[in-house]
């Protein structure tokens, strides 16, 4: 009988600058993390570059957008614009590109799935709840 893995992820939007503290919960009970963050956000403070840079070296940093807008309420210029600026500035952030990216509120369609793995990201995650499946750029 061969036994089950089970995985266990979390992922945390919008990078408010607490979770530069949650930082330590997670390390203390060795759980994994992708950090989804956007450079701006209207509604809310993000972490500096430089705490992002920190966390960057034990979590995965993934994109969210430059300004976290809802990709779906933009044209199809404003979303790429949105798409391929953040990916160049957490290029630029942290040294290295980033792997996954995450539609702000979960709002995506096909063509702005299109548009995340043609700026380079290999996957995406969204927000619909208990959803296992994956988005990846040979499969979207």
């Amino acid at each position: 009988m061969s036994a089950n893995k089970c995985f266990i992820t979390t992922s945390w939007d919008d990078g408010y600058p607490l979770d530069f503290r949650l930082c330590s919960l997670l390390k203390k009970y060795g759980l994994p993390a992708t950090f989804y963050i956007p450079k701006t956000n209207s509604q809310y403070t993000v972490m500096s570059e430089s705490q992002i840079r920190d966390i960057s070296t034990e979590y995965e940093i993934g994109g969210h957008t430059l300004s976290h807008r809802k990709l779906t309420s933009l044209t199809l210029n404003e979303s790429a614009a949105e798409i391929q600026g953040c990916k160049r500035w957490i290029e630029d952030t942290i040294g290295q590109s980033p792997k996954c990216f995450s539609p702000p509120g979960g709002f995506y369609n096909r063509k702005i799935a299109g548009q995340i793995f043609s700026a380079g990201f290999e996957t995406m995650r969204t927000t619909t709840l208990l959803s296992l499946d994956k988005y990846r750029k040979n499969n979207n």
